[in-house]
């Protein structure tokens, strides 16, 4: 999906197509009308509001408070992926290929793991842990030489240049190539406004040291958050005990989310 570049948290992973549930309760109307009345009475005297314009505010409140998506966007990514044999072949085996596999930067040489994985039709995208201005030029370097990349994961920045300022460096090169970027850092997984345009952060996290019961946490959560705002983000840096859990989820659910694959 090409417009996903330019998410981030762009729209990208499909805010298109938003359903709301039609026919309001009489309850809504009754709340809009008194709600005129409370806030006309509030009003200072000498300020004029318009009675339209508080109208549009709380009928946009109660749709907001009562609208849900019916089949939210939903965005996994599964990292480490080649970092154990055993665990990826189990991944490759269960999960939709509409699931982002993604392979550390140091395991890129599991090519027999890697060329399974394209056979079964899934895309793939790399990850680094920690990345700084003198590892970004041997990044740049291997994203060049395999084509099979299609997004970056970047779990920490250190750089002499501002976060900001940096990340908007990398993501402006990832545009050239259609790469998608996701910054991980699960010390600051509260939105930040100022982050650049296109660069993704994550809803919910799961780490391999997490309890196995993790997955189904967040990604419930996700979904949550996902009904109202049309699109979530689950990062998973799986344990084997994580595996099953994940895959009883989808099971679960797949009828009630969209899988985006940013990659596709």
């Amino acid at each position: 999906m090409a417009g996903v570049a330019q998410l981030v948290r762009a729209p990208g992973c499909g805010p298109g197509g938003r359903r709301f549930k039609t026919g309001h309760s009489p309850h809504i109307l009754l709340t809009v009308f008194l709600g005129v009345g409370v806030l006309s009475a509030e009003q200072p005297k000498n300020e004029t509001v318009s009675p339209a314009a508080i109208v549009n505010t709380v009928v946009t409140n109660q749709i907001r408070f009562h609208a849900k998506h019916e089949k939210p966007h939903i965005t996994i990514i599964v990292d480490q992926f080649c970092m154990r044999e055993d665990i990826s072949r189990d991944l490759l085996s269960k999960l939709s290929s509409d699931v982002i596999l993604c392979v550390p930067s140091h395991c890129i040489l599991q090519e027999k793991i890697i060329e399974d994985a394209q056979k079964f039709n899934f895309n793939l995208s790399v990850s680094i842990d920690y990345l700084n201005e003198e590892q970004w030029p041997k990044l740049q370097e291997t994203i060049t030489k395999y084509p099979w990349i299609k997004g970056l994961v970047v779990w920490s920045v250190a750089s002499d240049l501002n976060l900001i300022e940096f990340l908007k460096k990398v993501k402006e090169w990832l545009n050239t190539r259609g790469i998608w970027m996701v910054y991980a850092n699960t010390n600051n997984i509260l939105p930040n406004p100022a982050m650049p345009m296109g660069v993704f952060m994550p809803d919910g996290f799961v780490k391999s040291m997490d309890k196995d019961i993790r997955v189904t946490e967040q990604a419930d959560f996700v979904l949550q958050q996902a009904k109202f705002k049309n699109r979530g983000l689950l990062l998973i840096q799986p344990g084997i005990q994580h595996v099953p859990h994940l895959i009883d989820w989808l099971q679960a659910n797949i009828g009630h989310i969209q899988l985006d694959n940013w990659s596709k």
